[in-house]
């Protein structure tokens, strides 16, 4: 490591009484029992750690106007509904795309690259209804300017929109959350978990 804490990016730092994360506005496998949560525990990242659960995404506000992406997806559903009815089309078809992602739980027990071919003939299998689903361009398709800010707004320049129906999935099914502490404690925790195997660290 070329610092002398461990983690890299994933860090943190505590000014006047505040926690900084430099790392997680969210961590993908917080929900008990699912591949990727089992994963994290095994590696000591989420082992004995509370994780909060916002009940909301993201507030995003333009023009006096107020959009929020709630982790319950009917809610979320409704509150753009009632911000905007004559998007009702598109936003039934965005809950419905969310909903059929929610369905694909990201693999987490083995690399690709150590599947062997009957494995990774199943992997795609259950992926099958992801593809489609991802060929959607929703921003452009909400007439309300708020929607379709909100939309374009949540991801860097560069990005591919698909990780935006990917994230909701996640966050509305409990899947992306924020474990207390931030990712420097996560780092330490790994760092603890390491050692008790036996594992020596340079910095």
């Amino acid at each position: 490591e070329k610092h002398h804490t461990p983690g890299g990016e994933c860090t943190g730092w505590d000014r006047q009484g505040y926690h900084i994360d430099g790392c997680i506005h969210w961590l993908v496998g917080t929900k008990e029992d699912a591949p990727l949560n089992r994963l994290w525990k095994k590696v000591g990242a989420l082992e004995c750690v509370d994780v909060y659960h916002p009940e909301s995404f993201m507030t995003f506000e333009f023009e006096g106007v107020t959009v929020k992406l709630y982790r319950d997806l009917n809610r979320l559903r409704s509150s753009w509904l009632e911000l905007s009815p004559q998007d009702r089309p598109v936003i039934e078809e965005f809950c419905k795309a969310i909903r059929t992602i929610q369905s694909y739980d990201i693999p987490a027990d083995k690399p690709m690259d150590l599947m062997s071919l009957g494995e990774k003939v199943k992997m795609l299998m259950k992926m099958k209804d992801v593809g489609p689903t991802l060929q959607h361009r929703f921003a452009n398709k909400f007439q309300h300017p708020a929607l379709r800010k909100a939309l374009s707004s949540l991801l860097p320049e560069g990005y591919s929109a698909v990780s935006i129906i990917f994230s909701l999935a996640a966050f509305t099914q409990d899947q992306a959350s924020v474990p207390f502490g931030g990712s420097r404690a996560m780092a330490m925790r790994m760092k603890e978990r390491y050692l008790s195997l036996g594992g020596s660290i340079e910095t």
